[in-house]
Order: C-alpha cells, then sequence, then structure tokens
C-alpha cells in the first residue's frame, strides 16, 4: 500500500494519522486557530514523512464552519430579481423562539446594503419573459466593490430552470472584475425554493474566498515540500473532493470534520458486524451526535448552521452541542451549575495544561477525580497540573459549599446529562430504541464518557474503537471521492412517465461520470447511487427516498412503498393505502472508489499487567483501580472493572460492574457484567 495521510483539524488538537506497509502512525498537536495550516505543517514534519513519497493527502477542516460562527468571513453581496432583496432575511417567516418577543434573529450574513436588484425575470416554466439589464448590473457591482465587497453570490427567481439570465450577468461582471469571486444559484444549488437556495449561495459566497486561500496556501506549502498530488479535502456528504471541486462548492465543507469520523463508523460497522451504532464524538470543545442504521448513516438534506443561515446540501445528519473536554462550568446568579457552551479551547486551554487558562472545565474535572492521569496527557508530551485543576474547581464549589470532588462529580453528571438528552433527541424522539444500538465512543475524550452515557440509555455494548482520539483522520482514509447531483422535477407521479424521469437520472449520471473521468477516476472503480426527493401530495417537504437501483418503471410505481418506508422511520408513522406522491427533485451520489487501509488483526497474548494502580473518583466514592496501557492488551483480553486504559490519544474508563473485550482488530467492546 503506498503511504496516505489523513489530517483533521479540532478545536483543541489537530490530528494526523499515516498509513503505510508498515501499518499506522499517529501524532497530535496543539491546533493553531489563527492559521489551521500551522499546526498541520507543524505534525507533518514532526512525524518526518518525505511528501514525495505520499500518494494522498486527505484533510477534514472547521475552516468554513469558524468563518461562519465567528463572522469572519468574506465581505459578499448579492444580486438578486428586483423584489426579492429580503428573502435572506424574510427567511421562511418563522422565529427562532416563539414566545420571546425581546428575541431579534441574528444579521443575515450579507447585509442588506450589500443587497442589490436587478430587472429580469425568469418564469415558472423557465421560459426568460425578460433579459437582465447587464449596465445595471454591472453598476450595482461597482457600488459594491467601493464599498468593500470582496465576493458576490447571484440569485435569481427561477434560475434552477435556467441558468440564462445568471450566466449573462455573471459574464458581463467578471469582464469589469475579473479578481471578484462570483458564485452563481444555478451552479450552488439548482434546486427550486427561493430562500434555501438564496442562502446556500450567499452562504458560499461567504466562506468561498476564505476557504479559497486557506486550501491554496496549504497546497503551496505541501507542494513546495515535495507533495505531488491535488489536496483532498473532506466534505458534509462524506466524500472526498479534490481542492478545486471543494472551493467550487465551499458550503459543503461545512461539516468537514464530524463526517469523517461518520465515514469510520460505517467501516468500524463492516468490521465488527455492528450494524446499529450511536456516534458520540467528544472532542475538546463539542460533543457529535451522529447515528448508523443497519450499516449506513443518515443524511439530511439541509443544515442549519444557525437560525436563518441554510445550506441545503446533502449532509450526514450530525447534531453538535456544547460539551467538551474544553467546556466550561459555571454557576448563574442562583447559584445553578452549567456547563457550556463556552469552551477553552486550545488557547487558553483548561486550567491543568496551565496556558492561561482560569475557568475550571470538563479535563479539569476529569483530572480532579483521577479519571484522567493527574501528571500528564498525550502519553507525557503535555505535563498538567493536578492542584491547578483542583484549585479552579474548589473555588467554583466553594461558592456553593461543595468541595472540588463533589463539584468536580457534579460537573461531569451534568456533561453527561447534556449529552444522554441530545442522543434521545436524535433516538427516542424519532421512534428508534437507543437500547437497540451500540455506542461508539471516540474522540479525544469519548471514551471517558461513553460507559456513564450508555448506563443512563440503556445501550448494552460501547464501542471504543482502536485510535478513539484520531477516528476522525482515520475517517478520512476510507472516504470516496464523491459528486453529488441533483435535477427538479416537481411533478405528480401520475403525471410524468418512467422514461422521462429514468432519462433524467442518466443525464445527471453521465454529468458524474464525466468529471470523475476528468479526475482520473477509472471507470471500474466509478459508483452510482440513486435517490429521490418525495413526498405525499398537500406534503409541504420531501423526504430523500434511496433507491435501490437506477430508475426502472417497477420503482416508477411503487414510489409510494418506498416513501411509506422512510416515512415510518422517520416519523413513526405512514399512511396506509396507495396515497399520490409527488417527485420533487431526483438525485444521483456519483462515488470515484478509493483503496481502503485495512484493519490489521493484533495478536493473541498473556494477560496485560497493569503499569499502575491509582485511586479513582467512580460511583461516589474513591475506587483502586488499575490502570493499563493500550497497547498491552491483546486480543481476546479481558479486563473487569474498575479499570482505565491510557493511550496516546485518549482514555477509557471502565466502571465496576462493567467487562472490557478486546477483539481481533484491537477494538474495545465494554458490556455490563
Amino acid at each position: 500500500m503506498t503511504m496516505r495521510i489523513g489530517v483533521d483539524v479540532g478545536g483543541t488538537f489537530t490530528d494526523l494519522i499515516v498509513v503505510s506497509d508498515g501499518g499506522f502512525s499517529l501524532h497530535k498537536v496543539p491546533s493553531t486557530p489563527a492559521d489551521p495550516g500551522a499546526a498541520i505543517l507543524q505534525g507533518v514534519s514532526e512525524l518526518g514523512i518525505d511528501l514525495h513519497n505520499l500518494a494522498l493527502f486527505a484533510h477534514g477542516t472547521t475552516i468554513t464552519t469558524n468563518a461562519v460562527i465567528q463572522r469572519k468571513g468574506s465581505r459578499a453581496g448579492l444580486l438578486t430579481t428586483k423584489g426579492f432583496r429580503d428573502v435572506l432575511q424574510i427567511r421562511r417567516t418563522t422565529r427562532g423562539r416563539l414566545y420571546d418577543f425581546q428575541w431579534d434573529p441574528p444579521a443575515e450574513l450579507v447585509p442588506r446594503q450589500w443587497r442589490r436588484e436587478v430587472p429580469e425575470r425568469t418564469n415558472a416554466s423557465g421560459a426568460v419573459t425578460r433579459h437582465p439589464d447587464l449596465a445595471r448590473a454591472v453598476a450595482e457591482v461597482r457600488d459594491l466593490v467601493e464599498a468593500g465587497v470582496d465576493a458576490l453570490a447571484i440569485c435569481f427567481l427561477n434560475a434552477y430552470l435556467n441558468i440564462e439570465n445568471e450566466r449573462a450577468v455573471r459574464d458581463a461582471v467578471h469582464a469589469a472584475f475579473p479578481d471578484l469571486p462570483i458564485y452563481i444559484s444555478a451552479e450552488i444549488l439548482p434546486e427550486w425554493r427561493e430562500f434555501e437556495r438564496t442562502s446556500t449561495t450567499c452562504v458560499s459566497a461567504y466562506v468561498g474566498p476564505v476557504l479559497s486561500e486557506y486550501v491554496h496556501a496549504l497546497e503551496t506549502e505541501l507542494a513546495d515540500r515535495g507533495y505531488r498530488y491535488d489536496l483532498m479535502v473532506m466534505l458534509s456528504n462524506g466524500g472526498l473532493a479534490r481542492a478545486a471541486s471543494a472551493t467550487a462548492q465551499p458550503g459543503y465543507t461545512l461539516v468537514s470534520g464530524p463526517a469523517a469520523g461518520v465515514v469510520a463508523q460505517v467501516a468500524l460497522a463492516e468490521t465488527t458486524g455492528l450494524r446499529n451504532l450511536i456516534g458520540m464524538d467528544i472532542g475538546g470543545t463539542s460533543t457529535d451526535i451522529s447515528l448508523i442504521y443497519d450499516g449506513e448513516p443518515y443524511l439530511k438534506s439541509e443544515f442549519e448552521l444557525e437560525f436563518g443561515t441554510a445550506v441545503s446540501y446533502p449532509i450526514i445528519d450530525i447534531d453538535s452541542i456544547g460539551a467538551g473536554g474544553g467546556t466550561i462550568a459555571w454557576l448563574d446568579p442562583g447559584g445553578l451549575l452549567h456547563s457550556g457552551p463556552r469552551s477553552a479551547g486550545a488557547q487558553p486551554g483548561p486550567v491543568c495544561m496551565q496556558l492561561g487558562g482560569t475557568e475550571p472545565t470538563v479535563t479539569d474535572a476529569n483530572v480532579v477525580l483521577h479519571r484522567l492521569n493527574p501528571a500528564f496527557l498525550l502519553g507525557g508530551r503535555i505535563p498538567i497540573s493536578e492542584a491547578a485543576a483542583r484549585e479552579a474547581v474548589g473555588a467554583l464549589g466553594g461558592r456553593v459549599r461543595l468541595d472540588a470532588v463533589l463539584m468536580a462529580q457534579g460537573i461531569l453528571t451534568l456533561t453527561t446529562s447534556n449529552i444522554v438528552h441530545a442522543i434521545r433527541q436524535r433516538t427516542i424522539a424519532r421512534g428508534l430504541d437507543p437500547r437497540e444500538f451500540a455506542l461508539v465512543a471516540y474522540g479525544g475524550a469519548g471514551p471517558l464518557h461513553g460507559v456513564e452515557v450508555a448506563a443512563e440509555l440503556g445501550i448494552p455494548t460501547v464501542l471504543v474503537p482502536r485510535f478513539p482520539g484520531l477516528t476522525s483522520a482515520m475517517g478520512l482514509l476510507f472516504a470516496d471521492v464523491r459528486h453529488d447531483l441533483l435535477a427538479t422535477v416537481l411533478r405528480e407521479a401520475t403525471d410524468v412517465s418512467a422514461d422521462h424521469v429514468g432519462h433524467v437520472y442518466a443525464d445527471l449520471a453521465e454529468q458524474g461520470r464525466t468529471r470523475m473521468l476528468a479526475e482520473d477516476i477509472p471507470e471500474d472503480r466509478m459508483a452510482f447511487l440513486y435517490a429521490a426527493g418525495l413526498r405525499y401530495v398537500g406534503q409541504t417537504h420531501e423526504l430523500t427516498v434511496p433507491l435501490p437501483g437506477p430508475y426502472s418503471s417497477e420503482m416508477h410505481e411503487h414510489l409510494s412503498l418506498l416513501l411509506r418506508d422512510v416515512h415510518l422511520r422517520e416519523f413513526g408513522h405512514a399512511p396506509d393505502g396507495a396515497e399520490p406522491v409527488e417527485i420533487v427533485n431526483v438525485r444521483v451520489a456519483c462515488l470515484g472508489r478509493m483503496e481502503r487501509p485495512p484493519f490489521d488483526a493484533i495478536r493473541v497474548g498473556p494477560e496485560p499487567v497493569p503499569c499502575e494502580r491509582r485511586t479513582v473518583w467512580l460511583h461516589r466514592e474513591w475506587v483502586e483501580t488499575h490502570v493499563y496501557e493500550r497497547d498491552t492488551l491483546r486480543a481476546e483480553v479481558r479486563l473487569r472493572g474498575p479499570a482505565i486504559v491510557e493511550q496516546l490519544d485518549s482514555t477509557t474508563v471502565i466502571p465496576p460492574g462493567w467487562l472490557c473485550a478486546v477483539d481481533q482488530v484491537g477494538n474495545l467492546l465494554i458490556t455490563r457484567m
């Protein structure tokens, strides 16, 4: 196998994993939020990799997500059809807090003074009834550029049916301002619904220049160091794209890193035979919750970064909450304990790391209770201070007459409760029983909390991957190249022929095939997944329904049955009869299969010898606990709790009453005794 590397940039650490004929090499370095690429290059240097020998550099990034959340994107402007200037502000005519009359929605990414109108019109059938005034469009853009706008979105009414007017304006503006990045909705999202299409295009214009600058700088640095291929970027749909493709559709990178973790879970499902998984990725700043059902991830067709900022792309369904190792614990004026959503992140970090942090975090609570090594992290690379953590946690507890130990216990109990609530929302609220799933605990802090979360939910098995803190980085090496293509139909199934719909699918598949051939992907490594956006006649929104293969007359006749299965799984109910169905859109996922690293078997060996004994606070009392090094655990080993397993990238806590078994490829399977 050729040498390949996966790099995932998190809020606290940047994770690197290298796979070659010699196996896996792991590395973690503190993230550098001001310049994420600096941590990547530092990690590559410390690993001593010769980039001349590297065949794949796959990267998961939070650069676009952070740009939106922190409002550090470009100064984007919008050209839209006359009369539609305020679509972004009107949104869906809903409120984020229905009964809070003092609540104001977040500001739009494109403020009103940078949204301009152009007289033009394409009707609902796609015919151009008024060509755009190109001179006026250029004049409006000139005014925007003089006001400081450095990127432009163009979104005209019904452009998803006919690109002509948007393309004409883009060409005219580009001729006048050749250095101005321009994003047109007919290429970004050729789908109906004006707000969603406008929002997605504006998000692309807002984050696109930031992503392009970052990716270009990283590609240049890697090339200077000898890397000869394209940088591959993780997308929110669970696929990889060349950097040029990713920057052309920048909205696809908004949950890049967490999506890679879900890809790794799919590989784990194949290896372990556990087909239903709940993913719990606890990092430094957040916990990401995802579902694998029957070996496949849940996907959704829209992602809302915050109220009114929607991106309508196929995206792996991930919920994030502010519960990570760096999450700050605090008391409100009434003395009630809270955990998050603020995080100490990588800088200044938890108090125990003594990098400037002063507020107690979840990591500090784990240190006080000796669940984490009280002397160091990352296998000794990062010294920590138990005394500093105890002082900070104790000071918070002193305000409500609790000592450091009881306050630390409260912080962890509250953190567990927050995560359990998020999982219940993803499972029980959708009619799914979490007891029928296994919990995959990963991320640097996932295995610390996995068993407590599973116990609260009645989940029978906790799966801790071999490299839990680098699972998302590992997922990058299991991902395929992916292009998602879509066309709007918006017709009742009885009003359109199966042949017509089949031709639309065939055209999308051919577009994907052409793209992949241009990316040097051979045809024998191509695969196509088909889906349809369906709804019952009279419904407002559609569900994405996977199809078992290329569209056929038989599928066309049984669309109501296909929709019923998905509707029942999603909402717990569905019509019993053959209700009329509307085809809203058709989708084709075009995959370029990549070489995947194997899960190497580990040797069967003797019972491990603990590296130390430590008194750990478990089940509200101090318990003498054996501590093991993960590298010493061989296949078929059994550990009875209480026990702690330490490794470079994470720590696993096995409370009393639980049994940990090591499988043939090094995963830990923790079950009740």
